[in-house]
């Protein structure tokens, strides 16, 4: 059942996005067709949720509700239709954005985030993104997640997360700072919403583009149950670790932060795109000319898919690549923490 309010004009596109991708995306982890609900409020403790690919649909068999892949982030990130239309429109490069994410201002001046709050005023915000990791140290429950996933704290401080730990603190220092105007147009608060888009307890990874704070990206701890991935709202999303193809020859693209994290450990190079998302911004394509690239896929049926469209799009611009499907576990940090670094 679609839920009120979705315009069934213009919206082909969106609803044409494979569910399986948009749940990935997500964070939801599907074995077959079935996962942990992933709706807020419903802390699913067995499996009750189900995913149709052949419908392009879902449904929480407790929650007694689901729908398309609209609903589907709706419902699990808690926004309107309109939020989520503009997460999936964004998350999977449906807006045709011409700008180079990595073109970034270090700021915006006050007097311009005054303007209407509209998701044409949606921009990254370096202060501010900066801000919010100040104020969110990496605490002992988020640094012994990320060693039960084998990560070593030399490669923790390397990434830099931090862990927020307090939503209604955090956004009032923020707002005190930054004015909430300013918040809603860096993509931290929807329009009607209170509080910043990250719900704790959660990890949050910062996403550098030439040195400057372009992004942010939260991964709830265990317990949580909120999405595991959230991003920000309306932000176009730059390669995760982006720096590195300045300094590199060969390049590993991968499906997100913790595989990124994973090569890395490896002692090898490494770019992530967020997961579900199968293009590459211009800027990114034209740093790849001369490099070895190497695509690494996730074990399953969307690393596949995402595997193909990054290689076709590459082939498009003249580069070659190479393939490297895994000899084991379902995606790059699995096998580290099966075999560990090479």
């Amino acid at each position: 059942m679609t839920r009120p309010g979705i315009r069934r004009q213009g919206l082909d596109d969106v609803k044409a996005i494979p569910i399986l991708e948009v749940a990935k995306a997500l964070g939801i982890r599907v074995k077959g067709t079935s996962a942990l609900c992933p709706f807020l409020g419903h802390e699913d403790q067995n499996p009750s949720f189900s995913i149709y690919p052949a419908d392009n649909r879902c449904w929480c068999h407790r929650c007694a509700k689901g729908g398309s892949s609209i609903d589907l982030v709706a419902y699990a990130q808690g926004v309107s239709v309109s939020g989520a239309i503009a997460w999936l429109r964004s998350q999977f490069y449906l807006d045709n954005q011409t700008s180079s994410p990595g073109i970034l201002r270090k700021s915006v001046s006050l007097a311009h985030q005054a303007r209407p709050e509209s998701a044409s005023t949606i921009k990254p915000n370096s202060d501010i993104y900066t801000a919010l990791l100040e104020q969110c140290p990496l605490d002992e429950a988020a640094t012994a997640y990320l060693t039960s996933r084998k990560f070593t704290l030399e490669t923790i401080r390397y990434f830099k997360p931090g862990t927020l730990t307090n939503n209604v603190a955090t956004t009032r220092i923020l707002i005190a700072r930054f004015g909430r105007p300013a918040l809603v147009q860096a993509g931290l608060i929807s329009e009607k919403a209170n509080r910043i888009c990250f719900i704790p307890p959660a990890i949050i990874f910062p996403f550098y583009v030439q040195g400057c704070l372009a992004y942010i990206q939260a991964r709830a701890l265990p317990g949580n149950s909120a999405a595991r991935w959230l991003g920000l709202r309306g932000v176009s999303k730059p390669v995760y670790n982006h720096d590195v193809m300045r300094k590199s020859r060969s390049i590993y693209i991968c499906e997100g932060v913790t595989d990124v994290m994973s090569i890395h450990q490896m002692g090898l190079a490494a770019i992530g795109v967020l997961g579900g998302t199968t293009a590459l911004p211009k800027d990114v394509m034209k740093e790849l000319r001369a490099k070895d690239i190497y695509i690494v896929p996730d074990r399953d049926a969307v690393g596949e898919t995402m595997a193909q469209h990054l290689k076709a799009q590459l082939q498009r611009a003249g580069l070659s690549t190479v393939t490297k499907r895994l000899d084991m576990g379902g995606d790059v940090n699995e096998r580290l923490m099966m075999r560990g670094p090479r």
